[in-house]
């Protein structure tokens, strides 16, 4: 089946045209941040072996891995839009990327529930006193919502906003509980990633807000590096 690729990058990616391929980068700048946050996650853990920690590193591993996945199926989909250029690529190319509608479909359903179940692991380090039988009754909702989602792409964006909004609302209460500068960092990371979330939701008004959301997100998460970093280092010196 022939792939309409402007059709179906707005129907799944919403980047405008002119965005295609810097978008990829960033989702590989955000790969790298998000594989570095998992390595300095887990040597903190390594310092100290607290459970909330290695909820942590999982979270953002599961994180990084859906945004690895969704950078192959942008691939798939840049490498789909050469071919129709008649752009000779290398010959493994073409033998390792397929090019259909089917391999799209599925990577941003992959895509979304591993992001929904990276941020839905994160938000019970902050909120871990729900019982198990809440916690797989969400989980079951994020699985059915991640197959919803390839129609309603808003309600994706907003559940991240929810959650993210709570576990900034977290490090709000700690921040005038504890003039703590990593807690500053955290808040200020964790509500650029929430706001980037809700740029997403209006993406309507204009195509650059597209690129806004990205580019916030991005940032948002580069501090979220920083700030781990800051932490293992503080770690270590005590």
């Amino acid at each position: 089946m022939a792939v309409n690729l402007p059709q179906m990058l707005s129907s799944l990616t919403h980047s405008p045209e002119w965005f295609y391929g810097i978008d990829l980068i960033i989702d590989i700048m955000s790969v790298i941040i998000l594989l570095f946050i998992v390595s300095f996650a887990y040597k903190y853990y390594q310092l100290d072996k607290k459970r909330s920690l290695y909820s942590i590193v999982m979270a953002f591993s599961v994180l990084a891995v859906a945004f690895i996945v969704k950078v192959i199926t942008h691939f798939s989909i840049y490498y789909n839009s050469l071919k129709a250029w008649n752009i000779e690529l290398a010959p493994f190319l073409s033998k390792a990327v397929p090019t259909s509608e089917i391999l799209f479909i599925i990577g941003f359903l992959l895509f979304r529930f591993l992001t929904l179940f990276g941020f839905y692991l994160l938000y019970f380090v902050y909120y871990p006193s729900s019982s198990k039988q809440t916690k797989y009754l969400l989980l079951f909702c994020l699985f059915i919502i991640s197959y919803l989602t390839t129609s309603t792409y808003y309600v994706f964006h907003v559940i991240i906003f929810l959650l993210l909004t709570f576990i900034s609302w977290q490090y709000y209460k700690k921040h005038f509980n504890r003039e703590d500068l990593s807690t500053k960092y955290l808040l200020a990371s964790y509500s650029m990633i929430a706001i980037s979330q809700l740029l997403f939701i209006f993406i309507g008004a204009t195509e650059f807000m597209y690129v806004i959301a990205e580019i916030v997100q991005l940032v948002g998460s580069g501090l979220l590096l920083k700030t781990f970093m800051q932490v293992l280092q503080y770690a270590k010196k005590h």
